[in-house]
């Protein structure tokens, strides 16, 4: 766990990015061993200063941002744990049957904007990260990438994506299932809408289609 984090940190550091507001782990660094998922958004969101290198250091210390940060949104600000978009994430985690605590989180792109439509240079952001999730998975190992969010974005990480939708009960927006190949990693695939607007604690169902329980 520690050498992973440490050529993760020494990567960020030759990429010139370790200082940039964002995160690269929303779980702690113990998380980063072999485990069954990997949780995926798109990239941070909000504002802040919050670096890349503050966020490992928080992650070293056993934080969990899900669990132990207070966020804002244009709505207000919450207690810790209590925003909507961590609460759900909870949820899904007890659907997948292990604590928020213990899964491995991360988001496809480490910096920080409002909305992906706000980040300049999305699609470069993808290369820049993609080698620390490598270096992530390759000790973790999971069997299942749980992603939220467009989909569009994931396939453009992706070497090879095969898959199947299903209507997410939310307007238009579907959610996915199917096998995927990424960052060195050949595995289960689900992917449902971004969690900051689609509400999976009253879709399960629909988590459960997307993991393949139902």
């Amino acid at each position: 766990m520690t050498n992973a984090i440490d050529k993760v940190e020494r990567y960020l550091e030759d990429a010139d990015m370790l200082d940039a507001p964002g995160a690269v782990l929303y779980s702690s660094a113990e998380t980063v061993q072999s485990g069954a998922v990997y949780l995926l958004g798109l990239n941070p969101g909000g504002e802040g200063e919050w670096t890349l290198r503050d966020n490992l250091a928080s992650a070293r210390k056993g934080k969990n941002a899900y669990l132990d940060e207070a966020w804002e949104n244009r709505k207000g600000t919450y207690g810790c744990g209590r925003a909507p978009l961590q609460l759900r994430v909870v949820a899904v985690c007890k659907q997948l049957g292990i604590p928020v605590r213990n899964v491995p989180a991360s988001n496809l792109v480490f910096t920080r904007s409002r909305d992906v439509g706000a980040h300049k240079g999305f699609q470069a952001a993808i290369s820049l990260c993609a080698p620390v999730h490598t270096m992530l998975l390759q000790t973790i190992q999971p069997k299942l990438l749980f992603t939220f969010g467009s989909i569009d974005w994931i396939k453009k990480a992706a070497n090879s994506l095969v898959y199947e939708s299903k209507k997410a009960r939310h307007g238009s927006w579907d959610a996915h299932r199917g096998r995927i190949k990424i960052f060195g990693q050949d595995m289960q695939f689900a992917n449902v809408p971004h969690m900051s607007y689609w509400h999976s604690t009253t879709r399960t169902d629909v988590v459960d289609w997307a993991i393949g329980k139902s």
